[in-house]
C-alpha cells in the first residue's frame, strides 16, 4: 500500500482473517492450508516490517478477535478460549518471523536469541537481528560476549541486584562497581532509542574490569553475604 490509511486497512484485514480464522480451528496444519493463512501471515510481518508499523501482535491479535464479539461469537466471551486463540496464532506468526529471519541470511542461533528477547515488535526485531549481525561483524564482539560470559558463568543463581558498596573491600570491585555505574549511563539512552549497536559499544569497556574483578577476587568467598555482594 502507498498510503498509511491502505497499509492499515491491509493489517487490519489480515488480522480480521487469522484472528477469525484461528477462532473456529482452521489453523493450519502440515501442508493443509486451504485459506492461505500462512500467506496471510507472511504479509501481515512483512507490512509491519516495511511501513515500521511498531504494533504489539499478541495485543492486536485480542483485539481482532474482541472485533468478533458483536457477531455472537460464544469464544471472545470466553477469556481462558480468547487466550488459547491469541497464544496459537502468536506462535504461528513467531515461525513465519523465524523462516523469514533465516531466509535473509541470519544465523540460527542469531535469530533464536532475538526471538527469545521479544518477537511481536516486529520493526524492532529486525533492527535487533541487523545490529547483532554487525556486532558480530565488529571489533568489540569479543570484549562483549567474554565479559558477559565471565559473568553469566558465576551468576546461574538469583541474586539481589542492588550492591552494598560498603562491602566492596578490594580495588577491583571498587573499580567494577564504578565500571557499571557508567556503562549503565552510557548505554541506557542508546536502548531506549534502539540503536543497538551503539549500545554494546558503551558497553565493550567493561571487559577489562570484569577480567581484573574475576581474577583477582574470591566471588564464592566463605562469608556468605560477601559472596552475595560480589555476584
Amino acid at each position: 500500500p502507498a498510503t498509511v490509511p491502505g497499509t492499515l486497512l491491509a493489517a487490519a484485514d489480515r488480522l480480521d482473517t487469522l484472528a477469525g480464522s484461528f477462532a473456529i480451528g482452521l489453523d493450519p496444519t502440515g501442508s493443509h492450508d486451504p485459506y492461505g493463512l500462512r500467506r496471510q501471515a507472511a504479509t501481515l510481518l512483512w507490512l509491519c516490517r516495511q511501513a515500521a508499523l511498531e504494533l504489539p501482535l499478541a495485543t492486536a491479535f485480542r483485539q481482532a478477535l474482541d472485533g468478533y464479539a458483536q457477531t455472537g461469537l460464544a469464544l471472545t466471551a470466553d477469556d481462558g478460549a480468547a487466550q488459547n486463540v491469541v497464544e496459537r496464532l502468536g506462535s504461528f506468526c513467531r515461525q513465519r518471523l523465524e523462516g523469514q529471519l533465516r531466509e535473509a541470511g541470519f544465523a540460527a542461533d542469531l535469530v533464536e536469541a532475538v526471538l527469545e528477547t521479544g518477537w511481536d515488535r516486529i520493526p524492532d526485531v529486525w533492527a535487533r537481528a541487523e545490529a547483532g549481525q554487525r556486532l558480530l561483524d565488529s571489533e568489540v564482539f569479543n570484549d562483549v560476549y567474554t565479559a558477559f560470559r565471565r559473568a553469566y558463568n558465576l551468576a546461574r543463581e538469583p541474586v539481589p541486584t542492588a550492591v552494598d558498596t560498603a562491602r566492596l573491600e578490594l580495588p577491583a570491585e571498587q573499580q567494577l562497581a564504578r565500571a557499571l555505574d557508567d556503562a549503565t549511563a552510557a548505554a541506557e539512552p542508546h536502548w531506549q532509542a534502539r540503536d543497538y549497536l551503539a549500545y554494546w559499544r558503551a558497553l565493550a569497556p567493561l571487559r577489562a574490569p570484569v577480567d581484573r574483578f574475576l581474577d583477582d577476587v574470591l566471588v564464592m568467598a566463605p562469608d556468605e553475604r560477601l559472596r552475595r555482594n560480589r555476584l
